[in-house]
């Protein structure tokens, strides 16, 4: 009974993966910053969809055979079972390094090092751009506001303090800045990852702080919600981890459980047949039980 019960499981964490896999391929790579978790990106997703498949075949198709009773594929069963707990808890233990990886990150909030260094560089030479004071270098980049109703009086004070080159026939944005290609390297690669930051947390700065306006969208929109990146980022990263971290510690036990009833039974039962304890039909059925394993664990060798 215990047998047919774990296949439905089996079935159910199959379907769960599937899930799971959908959620960690909607992560967008290039937020994840880190290189070894980007590599990660591209196959682990991949990884789970194949194992979730694995649980749902191998559940069905167990559920016939310990309906049946078939023995030898139980017994095959028991040893995917096996690997399958063995992945699963290499997978944990790797992403649980990582983890504490990118919670050590934490303590690089000022961006002097760690994984958001860079990027927050190429940020603070961005933001020297974009309707600063300096003409030399910013005659293509005053910014065009005609609309300030998305910002309270106080704000519009220190937006017209902070930019006061702003101009009807300025840039909405500061990707239409022409002097950003020059100060910026590998415009294209940095740029798109700003911007993406800035899309999905609806900030404005990575470490440093950034200024009242969005530097990628129209700069109608009002205010950025936060001013710097840094603690959202750091949490997106670890929340694709945990995701990962929980689905491989629950198929681990899936899967180890399964085993480990699965013998305890046997040796309970063959202890009660050593003793003489089960009916005459009981005792029967495992002496043909151990005959087919002999002969299946002979045939092996």
């Amino acid at each position: 009974m215990f047998g047919k019960t774990f296949c439905i499981i089996s079935v159910l964490n199959g379907v769960c993966g599937i899930v799971v896999s959908s959620i960690l391929k909607s992560y967008e790579d290039s937020l994840l910053v880190d290189e070894d978790l980007q590599k990660y990106k591209t196959f682990i997703p991949n990884l789970f969809y194949f194992l979730a498949s694995v649980f749902i075949f191998n559940g069905i198709l167990g559920v016939v055979v310990y309906s049946k009773m078939i023995r030898p594929f139980i017994l095959a069963f028991q040893i995917i079972h096996f690997a399958l707990s063995i992945i699963f808890l290499v997978i944990f233990i790797l992403f649980l390094n990582k983890f504490y990886f990118i919670q050590a990150q934490s303590q690089y909030s000022s961006c002097q090092t760690g994984i958001l260094k860079e990027p927050n560089l190429i940020f603070n030479k961005a933001k020297q751009i974009w309707c600063k004071n300096d003409p030399s270098v910013n005659e293509s980049c005053p910014c065009s506001i005609k609309n300030f109703s998305n910002w309270d009086q106080e704000q519009q004070i220190l937006l017209l303090k902070q930019y006061d080159q702003i101009k009807p026939n300025g840039n909405k944005n500061l990707q239409n800045c022409n002097t950003i290609q020059s100060v910026i390297p590998n415009l294209s690669e940095y740029l798109q990852l700003l911007k993406l930051i800035e899309s999905t947390y609806y900030c404005n700065g990575i470490c440093d702080p950034g200024d009242n306006l969005y530097y990628f969208t129209n700069v109608h929109q009002e205010p950025p919600l936060y001013n710097a990146c840094f603690e959202p980022i750091i949490t997106n990263i670890s929340d694709w981890i945990c995701i990962i971290l929980i689905y491989s510690a629950i198929s681990f036990s899936i899967n180890f459980i399964n085993v480990i009833i699965f013998n305890l039974n046997k040796f309970i039962r063959l202890n009660l047949y050593q003793n003489a304890i089960l009916p005459d039909a009981e005792m029967q059925n495992i002496r043909n039980q151990q005959g087919i394993e002999n002969f299946t664990l002979n045939k092996l060798v």
